[in-house]
């Protein structure tokens, strides 16, 4: 039993000497309230990462402006290539026409000048009778010369 008694006396002194030591801790440790914001290098690293916000803001703001720029140019580039083609395909409508009509104009010159039409000098009368015309086999060849566009 002695040996009980004293386990339970050093338990008692042992808890008693852990609230000297959290007393004495306490009566350390100074009084009143405190904010983490007293401390000059946790201010300082908050006003530091504010002004990165701001920086980062900023930074998206112009990354949103531009890209609005970027895609408005692109607009009208598109829209000034769509009226290009508008236009070339005009322009071919038209290269086509002129040169449609360019070689209708020479072809009526070239034919102009060779005068297929002729009038005839004399009327020939024929009778109702007549011999069927033996054609000559050496035909004298006249040079023809080519129109162009034929």
């Amino acid at each position: 039993m002695k040996s009980a008694n004293n386990a339970l006396k050093s338990t008692k002194a042992n808890d008693s000497s852990k609230k000297r030591t959290k007393i004495n801790n306490k009566s350390t440790l100074r009084k009143g309230s405190f904010s983490l914001d007293n401390d000059k290098k946790l201010k300082s690293i908050k006003r530091f990462n504010k002004c990165l916000i701001v920086i980062l803001l900023l930074f998206l703001c112009v990354l949103a402006y531009s890209y609005y720029l970027v895609t408005e140019k692109e607009r009208e580039v598109v829209f000034i290539h769509n009226e290009t083609n508008k236009l070339n395909f005009d322009n071919l409508k038209l290269e086509n026409r002129l040169d449609q009509s360019k070689s209708f104009y020479n072809i009526n010159k070239k034919a102009s000048k060779i005068n297929f039409l002729k009038k005839p000098d004399k009327v020939l009368e024929i009778k109702a009778k007549t011999k069927i015309v033996k054609i000559r086999k050496n035909r004298i060849r006249k040079k023809v010369k080519p129109i162009p566009g034929y």
